[in-house]
């Protein structure tokens, strides 16, 4: 499975969602992952400036502790990317 980094996670939220900064705008209900390929959650929000979007991640109910992914790198699929892209024109 071939992955691109798309952002950096900055924080976990009061209202359980981690907080993202994107490299590039993303449409909601793609699945973002960690380095590792952990699954790390679905963007259920994007907001802010278009050139450099903050995202709103919803957690993946398998992990058991959010804030550790924070200060780490999102990678998504290559295939959801083009899928979405494709989707979009």
């Amino acid at each position: 499975m071939s992955l691109r980094r798309v952002g950096h996670i900055l924080h976990y939220s009061k209202s359980r969602r981690l907080i993202a900064r994107l490299t590039l705008f993303l449409q909601p209900q793609i699945t973002v992952f960690d380095y590792k390929m952990r699954r790390i959650g679905v963007l259920v929000d994007v907001f802010g400036p278009v050139k450099r979007p903050y995202a709103s991640i919803r957690p993946d109910p398998s992990i058991q502790n959010p804030q550790e992914f924070v200060g780490q790198d999102i990678y998504v699929r290559i295939y959801d990317l083009e899928k979405q892209r494709r989707r979009g024109r």
